[in-house]
């Protein structure tokens, strides 16, 4: 008799044993679960992330204009591929220098980029190199990030600057050309027209450099004519002969 109670409070035991056990292990397959849940969520992310920085970084390597990241000590955080062709230094080389040791020639100073820091506001410097490069630089302040600092864009715009500054040289060349492909005839025929091909091309390359309205005028001669400079108020005036002076 005292045997069967035994046994009976032994199986009693093992059966509360067994389902604690059953019920452990179903709450760790559901924690399982979460977690593996989990991780492959995080491994989508981490993916994701990579795809975006690579993309960004492709945007970045294939801008055709120098963008350099500096923190607020003036070290090279970021370097792109027109940055390194122009400074000609490595991404690697640059990253962690000084920006005036990594790029000397760059035409700014300390003082203009820690002005952009201090006050959070972008900035645009137009510069001019002995008349013969010209560069539009533009800072931005990255205040939002964990360490500030700023991004400088630097565009070489000297092919657009010096096609739009016609010379007076230019424009004789141009308008002799446009007087010889015409026969003596045909120049009489259109001698009070100035919608010819010829003169629009020329018409539009003044018009952009001087910022007015312009008319080329062919006269009856194969070496005379007119050009026309419309002006719309003395402030204008004033600018438009500045322009021609230079």
């Amino acid at each position: 008799r005292h045997a069967t109670k035994a046994n009976r409070a032994l199986k009693e035991i093992k059966d509360v044993l067994e389902q604690r056990v059953q019920e452990r292990t179903a709450t760790l397959k559901e924690a399982n679960a979460l977690l593996e849940g989990e991780i492959a969520q995080h491994r989508e992310t981490t993916k994701l992330l990579r795809v975006s920085e690579t993309y960004i970084k492709d945007i970045l390597e294939s801008m055709p204009l120098m963008l350099i990241g500096v923190d607020k000590d003036m070290n090279v955080t970021q370097w792109n591929k027109c940055a390194e062709e122009f400074a000609g230094l490595a991404n690697e080389q640059a990253i962690g220098k000084n920006l005036w040791d990594a790029y000397p020639e760059i035409t700014l100073s300390p003082n203009q980029v820690s002005e952009v820091i201090r006050k959070n506001t972008p900035n645009t410097i137009k510069h001019c190199q002995r008349g013969q490069y010209y560069f539009d630089i533009t800072l931005y302040p990255l205040s939002a990030q964990s360490e500030t600092g700023v991004v400088i864009l630097i565009d070489n715009v000297t092919q657009r600057i010096m096609a739009e500054k016609l010379s007076v040289r230019d424009v004789e060349s141009f308008a002799q050309g446009f007087h010889a492909q015409k026969p003596r005839a045909q120049r009489a025929q259109r001698a009070g027209s100035r919608r010819t091909p010829e003169a629009v091309e020329l018409e539009s390359s003044l018009e952009k450099t001087l910022g007015t309205k312009v008319e080329v005028c062919p006269g009856p001669g194969p070496q005379n004519g007119r050009i026309v400079i419309h002006y719309f108020s003395l402030d204008d005036l004033d600018r438009v002969t500045q322009i021609i002076k230079k």
